[in-house]
């Protein structure tokens, strides 16, 4: 193994971006669409649903809130701006990252696109972590799959180990069907909870688990076969 790649997706690896939540679905919504408060607690519910299933809003608010384009596009950006001002790294985010590079680690950036063209690239920027990347890849646009994202850095990295962490186990689950259990790859789970857990709750317990980003050498330090 020449070298090992550290994968990284965003949104409850690297940063805590739901604590605008509930001030965008509470306030901003009914102030803007006239909706009642109530229906805006129940989307805010319905936020943490199809955020276990993978869904971004573009997919499935237009089934439920019925506004004109303008306004549709006015929410979206509203959205987005109560996430990234109430948007906090992770303990122990900035720690690990500057160890991951004194040990000659790779480091990518492997996450979802949000519901905005560029704008995951713009937060990675505005947050001051984009320094840290050797490469930023966006899946939904650079790469159509997470799995196509990391059969492309299996390929490019060559007898290197790749790492990939992420906080929502479905993800990791699904990778994992696509990639056939690749020993190259080594999908970690990392731990998150916010109001509603489910989107995050991994049931089998198939991955092995970080509730810090600094634990990831702990999982690195273990003894694995790569062939």
């Amino acid at each position: 193994m020449d070298q090992i790649i550290i994968a990284l997706d965003y949104d409850g690896v690297l940063v805590d971006s739901y604590n605008g939540l509930e001030e965008f679905y509470l306030e901003d919504l009914p102030a803007l669409t006239g909706l009642d408060r109530s229906f805006g607690r129940y989307l805010l519910y319905m936020e943490y649903l199809t955020e276990g299933c993978g869904l971004l809003r573009i997919d499935w608010w237009p089934s439920i809130i019925e506004v004109h384009e303008e306004l549709f596009n006015h929410l979206l950006w509203k959205y987005w701006e109560r996430r990234i001002e109430n948007s906090a790294i992770l303990p122990g985010v900035l720690t690990a990252l500057e160890r991951f590079r004194e040990r000659n680690y790779r480091i990518i950036h492997v996450g979802f696109m949000d519901d905005i063209p560029g704008l995951k690239k713009w937060r990675l920027e505005a947050d001051g972590l984009a320094p840290y990347f050797d490469e930023i890849i966006v899946v939904g646009e650079d790469y159509p799959s997470r799995h196509e994202a990391l059969k492309y850095l299996e390929k490019k990295y060559e007898n290197s180990l790749i790492v990939y962490v992420d906080d929502k186990p479905v993800n990791l689950f699904k990778i994992n069907v696509k990639l056939e259990n690749n020993p190259r790859i080594l999908l970690v789970r990392k731990e998150f909870r916010k109001q509603w857990s489910f989107p995050w709750d991994d049931p089998a317990g198939s991955y092995p688990t970080i509730k810090n980003l600094l634990e990831l050498e702990k999982i690195l330090e273990m003894p694995r076969e790569v062939s």
